[in-house]
């Protein structure tokens, strides 16, 4: 069947490939978020549908974390934790994200 058709949608109606990008981006960040409230780790933002996140991380992980992954500096939250800015895309593997998780949970927890 090609892509984009279905048999209960007509053949000129196709589905946007922008939908199925922007589904993995929200798919991926929903990933980082479910896996890092299940530890405990707290947001800034509350939980949304969207693809950026807001994890408060220690400043010790956010220094490991710099020499292996690109994410931005919201604020401080407090003298030894720092609000970070998660943003995932269509190109966001999910490999790259569990290696994400996986050394955040190694810092964090």
């Amino acid at each position: 069947m090609p892509s984009g058709s279905s048999a209960f949608r007509p053949a000129h109606i196709r589905i946007s490939p922008t939908i199925t990008k922007r589904s993995i981006a929200l798919d991926m960040a929903t990933l980082i978020r479910s896996a890092l409230s299940e530890a405990g780790i707290r947001f800034f933002s509350p939980t949304a549908a969207t693809n950026q996140i807001f994890p408060i991380l220690s400043n010790t992980c956010i220094e490991r974390l710099r020499a292996t992954y690109a994410f931005g500096i919201w604020e401080a939250y407090d003298q030894e934790h720092t609000i970070v800015r998660f943003v995932t895309s269509w190109a966001t593997e999910e490999a790259a994200v569990h290696n994400l998780i996986r050394e955040i949970l190694k810092q964090e927890i």
